[in-house]
């Protein structure tokens, strides 16, 4: 159930990051190797896998804290 949980609350933190905030980070901040179409190819796919991490990570964290917070509330 938790394993759901986690991929359903990665999945919609992905569909609302903002992809234009990622996508300047990556572009200012990381080197991203290739040119031309190949060179916009790794810097979608850098965004992209920034995005799932950021999401993936907020997902963990929200449900630590509701555990937390359930297991605190029984005592």
């Amino acid at each position: 159930m938790k394993i759901l949980l986690v991929l359903v609350l990665a999945l919609l933190g992905s569909f609302f990051l903002p992809d234009g905030n990622l996508t300047d980070f990556v572009n200012n901040h990381l080197p991203v190797p290739g040119d031309g179409e190949v060179g916009m190819d790794n810097l979608a796919m850098t965004a992209i896998l920034i995005k799932a991490l950021l999401s993936g990570a907020g997902a963990y964290l929200l449900l630590t804290l509701i555990h937390w917070l359930r297991n605190r509330l029984n005592k």
